[in-house]
């Protein structure tokens, strides 16, 4: 048995199903209302009940959404960490700019 109850509507490799909230949590979820916010999932169903299916299920962790996870939170983190390095050269630039215009005052 795969562990998949043929009643439910959705199964877990349903083109709905956020496959990244199976695997923990929906990376979209994450930031909201920041200017890191990654905006709304593509996939509308986040579903406790469907994760335990798939957990439960032959496919567990055989369907490559783990390492999906992984590698799109290996994305994220790239991404924050260039804009910080970004945000650190830029106050670093002002710093010695205001440097300057202190000296000329």
């Amino acid at each position: 048995s795969s562990g998949i109850n043929a009643e439910w509507p959705l199964r877990p490799g349903s083109s709905q199903v956020c496959k990244m909230f199976l695997v923990r949590f929906c990376p979209h979820d994450l930031f909201t209302n920041t200017k890191a916010d990654l905006g709304a999932c593509k996939h509308e169903t986040h579903d406790v009940k469907i994760r335990e299916v798939y957990k439960t299920s032959t496919r567990y962790k055989r369907m490559g959404y783990e390492q999906t996870f992984l590698r799109t939170l290996e994305g994220i983190v790239d991404d924050m960490e260039r804009k910080i390095r970004r945000q650190h050269e830029r106050l670093e630039h002002d710093e010695r700019y205001m440097k300057q215009v202190e000296t000329i005052i």
